[in-house]
């Protein structure tokens, strides 16, 4: 992930901002593309975003990716993206992490417990082996108690928390992965944080109120072409946040109450695609196709 966003800065990697067809709250179908010269290969993700109904236990994203041979032109293979989705979102905010916490974190806090969170449980256990704790926050104790579960089993402290201000007064970086619903009322304030504590908000904003997110002092994001403002739980741009730096940008870490804010990079699914596709060929797994 770090080398795709070298790339980036360097001219060898190219991409598009996501293009996205908004069919309602909640509801939408996204495109990603991204060409890299250091693999010599391009990518498309293609993104159904529609709100999972009690009738079904599909998820409620869905993605396939087209991996093509950057010389030719012809594609190299069609992969499955939920999982390449989960690892490189997890994967993308750990390197901002890793660029802007201060210090040694102990307490790790989520506000939604689904499968990103579970992704990111693992990338953030590995890059600070420093963390002792884990809060479990969810509209679904179900899952908030499943999540706690996968913290013990992976040696820590787990806690169910049911409210949302007790849980960012003891987190030093709380993720926020709440996913969007017609109704979505936000729950978390800003305010409520340790001065030097980090947000991750996976779920672009729309979990936290409003009015609270001027409290951070710098808000940074995976690419500012696609991303100035973070989104409130109608989707719409929160005006009085301003993002002011992305993963191009000289990120140091701080002692202040600060965010990343994640909209979903092109590049990202491109790096993680590659990888997978290389360890697939590498164990003569997957299925060939004759065109």
């Amino acid at each position: 992930m770090a080398e795709v966003f070298a790339d980036i800065a360097s001219g060898q990697c190219r991409f598009l901002p996501k293009s996205q067809l908004s069919l309602g709250p909640g509801r939408s179908f996204q495109t990603m593309v991204a060409a890299s010269h250091r693999w010599s290969v391009a990518a498309v993700k293609w993104v159904s975003v529609v709100p999972a109904g009690p009738e079904t236990d599909l998820p409620p994203i869905s993605a396939v990716i087209c991996l093509n041979d950057l010389t030719t032109g012809h594609p190299l293979a069609v992969m499955d993206g939920e999982v390449i989705t989960l690892l490189r979102t997890a994967a993308m905010s750990a390197l901002a992490a890793e660029r802007m916490v201060a210090g040694q974190p102990r307490v790790l806090a989520f506000a939604g417990c689904g499968a990103q969170a579970r992704s990111h449980l693992e990338a953030f256990r590995d890059l600070f082996p420093s963390l002792a704790q884990v809060l479990c926050h969810s509209r679904s104790p179900a899952s908030a108690e499943a999540l706690a579960g996968l913290a013990k089993g992976r040696g820590l402290q787990a806690e169910v928390v049911a409210d949302p201000d007790a849980l960012l007064r003891r987190a030093d970086i709380v993720i926020s992965t709440v996913p969007a619903a017609p109704g979505l009322s936000p729950t978390l304030d800003a305010a409520s944080m340790k001065a030097d504590a980090m947000a991750v908000m996976v779920d672009l904003g729309r979990s936290w109120k409003p009015g609270s997110l001027s409290g951070f002092s710098r808000i940074a994001t995976d690419s500012l072409e696609q991303m100035r403002h973070p989104f409130d739980a109608a989707g719409r741009p929160v005006e009085g946040a301003e993002i002011t730096l992305d993963l191009l940008s000289d990120l140091s870490p701080a002692d202040s109450r600060q965010a990343f804010c994640f909209r979903g990079h092109a590049a990202g699914d491109l790096a993680a695609a590659v990888l997978v596709h290389g360890l697939i060929r590498e164990r003569l797994m997957g299925q060939e196709l004759r065109r």
